[in-house]
């Protein structure tokens, strides 16, 4: 439960933050440290499963995948 909260939090704050953008993707990430997580969403399905199939699962760890009427998100952990 707590992790679900967290996650919808952290989703919320990154929507805000990135205002209507359709797809943020992991090569506008700034600053990568062991730990950190990121969030990517996308309202292409095409996209998301583009994303999935080439994550890094050596450097990337995923932490969470949901869908809403209209995005997906991923989030996920540098390892």
């Amino acid at each position: 439960m707590a992790k679900k909260i967290i996650s919808l939090i952290f989703i919320g704050i990154i929507s805000l933050l990135c205002g209507y953008s359709d797809t943020i993707k992991l090569e506008d990430v700034t600053e990568t440290k062991t730990g950190k997580y990121e969030m990517y969403y996308t309202a292409s399905e095409e996209e998301y499963l583009r994303f999935i199939n080439d994550l890094d699962e050596e450097k990337y760890e995923i932490f969470d995948i949901s869908h809403s009427r209209t995005y997906w998100y991923v989030t996920n952990k540098i390892k």
